[in-house]
C-alpha cells in the first residue's frame, strides 16, 4: 500500500516532501496509521513530535476521527468520496473543498497553534 500512496503524491508533485509517513499495511485504524507515521519523524529527526505540532490531511470521517484520536490537528479536503456537509459536520479544524488555496492552507498550518518547530518542511504521508 505504501507504493501506491507513493504513486499518489508523485503524481501531485509531493513525493520529494515525505521522507516517511505511514501506510495502509502499517496498523488495522487509520489513528494507529497516524502514531506510526508520527513514530518514524521522530525517529527520522531525533527528536520528540508533539500531537499538538501534527497537522492530519483527509478527505474522509475516519480521518478527522483518527486526528482526534490522536490529539492532532485535521484539515479536511472535499476531493474524495464523502459528502462536503457530512465532514464539516464532524469538526475539523480546517475544511477545504481542494487543495488550490496553498498560501491559506500554510497560514492555517504555520500560523495557528501548532508549529513545524525543527522538522523543516518534512511531513507525514498517510
Amino acid at each position: 500500500i505504501e507504493a501506491g500512496a507513493r504513486l499518489k503524491l508523485a503524481a501531485c508533485g509531493l513525493s520529494g516532501y515525505f521522507e516517511t509517513g505511514g501506510f495502509g499495511e502499517d496498523a488495522p485504524d487509520r489513528a494507529g496509521l497516524g502514531r506510526i507515521a508520527v513514530e518514524r519523524v521522530a525517529a527520522v529527526f531525533g527528536q520528540e513530535v508533539r500531537p499538538a505540532d501534527v497537522v492530519l490531511v483527509g478527505d474522509s470521517e475516519e480521518d478527522i476521527v483518527a486526528a482526534r484520536t490522536n490529539g492532532y490537528r485535521v484539515i479536511s479536503v472535499g476531493t474524495g468520496w464523502t459528502d462536503h456537509e457530512r465532514l464539516r459536520a464532524h469538526e475539523p479544524d480546517l475544511f477545504v473543498a481542494d487543495l488550490s488555496d496553498f498560501g491559506g492552507i500554510m497560514q492555517f498550518i504555520f500560523g495557528t497553534t501548532g508549529t513545524l518547530g525543527n522538522l523543516g518542511t518534512k511531513g507525514v504521508a498517510e
